[in-house]
């Protein structure tokens, strides 16, 4: 399902770091967490479980897609959890975000994006 190559490859965020972003970021239920390269789901898939959060992930590769809406639909939180096949750099709207989970030259491409930073606030870089 992959239409475009992912900038780089799906490299899963830790539990523990996971857990030190929500207690940073004082999780509540009525957030709503976007994350970009979103992988299997997980960051968003633990919030929606773990505090009634709602999230919305986008990643490149549609094979994660796939697996994060399985993964979702497990949990039983697709009701608070969507993910959607999207190029990064082409997301529409302005939003405030919790993650970027990207490393290296992804991460520098983003502070450089003046275009994508007018659209997105990160508030915690997980690299």
């Amino acid at each position: 399902m992959t239409q475009h190559k992912p900038d780089i490859g799906f490299i899963p965020t830790p539990t523990v770091v996971i857990e030190g972003m929500f207690a940073l970021l004082q999780v509540t239920p009525q957030d709503v967490i976007y994350d970009l390269g979103c992988g299997d789901g997980r960051i968003l898939i633990a919030a929606a479980q773990q505090f009634g959060a709602q999230g919305v992930g986008i990643d490149v590769d549609g094979d994660r897609i796939q697996e994060a809406t399985t993964n979702a639909k497990t949990a039983g939180v697709s009701d608070r959890v969507t993910f959607h096949h999207q190029n990064l750099y082409a997301v529409q709207g302005n939003y405030r975000l919790p993650s970027i989970q990207k490393y290296s030259d992804l991460l520098h491409r983003l502070h450089h994006s003046d275009l994508l930073l007018s659209k997105f606030q990160p508030i915690c870089l997980n690299f």
